[in-house]
């Protein structure tokens, strides 16, 4: 009798041991597995978790109020297992900081080495709203400060062998280059032929509207025949254009495509000998009788050409030599 109840304690006892082991196993797997322990990982990539807030899937992880957020406060995550595999590392986002752009350093006329050629090519607006009438007042009438403000940078210069010049005025619809030879515009350090030029400039009636693309294309056949019968890559071309207006070519009015052109046009300029080249802008108005003329197009031609573009009052004096850009492999 005591031997079966023996033997029932110790079966008895068996079975408690087997029931706690299998229960011990079973919560284990349970907290490796638990749906609370996902939802409150750092989202890698993929899906988000249901109910993730706004700022997950924006790219921040569980950050700011609601959300897992409060799915983690409510179901605080149970200690990891021994045998839980040991986290992977968050990610390092490595960030290189965008340096400083340089800044191009600017070369002055004054700072051009005498042995390289520099050559300046005029390009001057002779419109009609340059002269005053009974009505209007005019830019610049009689061609006061155009006529001063070449003349005086032409004086500065003209002693220096390694300076030509170029001189085209454009009207109407069409340019004119005022020192030729053989009806061809040409650049030339000759004093007596420039004066000419600029004598012929000043004869020139101011008249019609504002044609940009003649001038503009002219200037690229200039550079371009000057380059065939002197080939050099030690000289400089330096194209200031003058205007009082915006343009009249319907080519470059054109609001879907105008500046496109513009910008395709000047860049062919430049591209006759790219890096010898710098296409510089002067927007010419009288204080006298404000104007609302666009001086967008005269912007984007110096930003195209890689010069500068400048605001001048009629009424007052400038100096070309301090304000245009000469390109850099001439200078000193």
């Amino acid at each position: 009798m005591n031997r079966n109840i023996k033997r029932s304690f110790l079966f008895l006892a068996a079975s408690i041991v087997v029931l706690a082991f299998q229960n011990c196993a079973r919560t284990n797997f349970t907290s490796v597995q638990s749906p609370t322990d996902l939802s409150s990982t750092t989202q890698q990539g993929g899906a988000q978790p249901q109910g993730s807030s706004s700022s997950d899937q924006s790219g921040n992880s569980n950050q700011g109020s609601g959300g897992d957020d409060a799915a983690v406060a409510s179901n605080p995550t149970p200690s990891p297992s021994p045998n839980d595999p040991a986290p992977s590392p968050s990610p390092v986002v490595m960030t290189t900081p965008t340096p400083a752009p340089t800044a191009t350093p600017v070369c002055k006329t004054d700072y051009v080495d005498v042995s390289h050629k520099v050559k300046i090519l005029f390009l001057v607006d002779t419109s009609g709203s340059n002269a005053t009438t009974k009505t209007t007042i005019g830019t610049d009438n009689n061609k006061v400060w155009r006529l001063a403000t070449i003349n005086n940078f032409v004086n500065a210069y003209s002693s220096k062998s390694n300076f030509y010049f170029g001189l085209v005025t454009f009207q109407g619809s069409s340019a004119t280059p005022q020192i030729a030879s053989g009806g061809n515009g040409i650049f030339t350090n000759d004093p007596s032929a420039v004066q000419q030029g600029i004598t012929n400039f000043k004869n020139t009636a101011d008249s019609g509207s504002t044609p940009y693309q003649p001038a503009i294309l002219m200037a690229k056949s200039m550079i371009s025949a000057d380059l065939k019968a002197y080939p050099s890559s030690d000289t400089a071309y330096v194209i200031v254009m003058i205007s009082d207006g915006e343009p009249k070519d319907a080519v470059y009015l054109d609001p879907s495509t105008g500046i496109r052109t513009l910008i395709s046009d000047v860049a062919s300029v430049i591209s006759v000998a790219t890096s010898q080249i710098s296409f510089n802008t002067v927007y010419l108005y009288n204080s006298a009788a404000p104007s609302n003329s666009n001086t967008t197009y005269l912007q984007t031609i110096a930003n195209a050409g890689g010069g500068v573009f400048v605001q001048a009052n009629s009424q007052s004096t400038l100096s070309i030599k301090d304000t245009v850009e000469v390109p850099q492999q001439v200078c000193q």
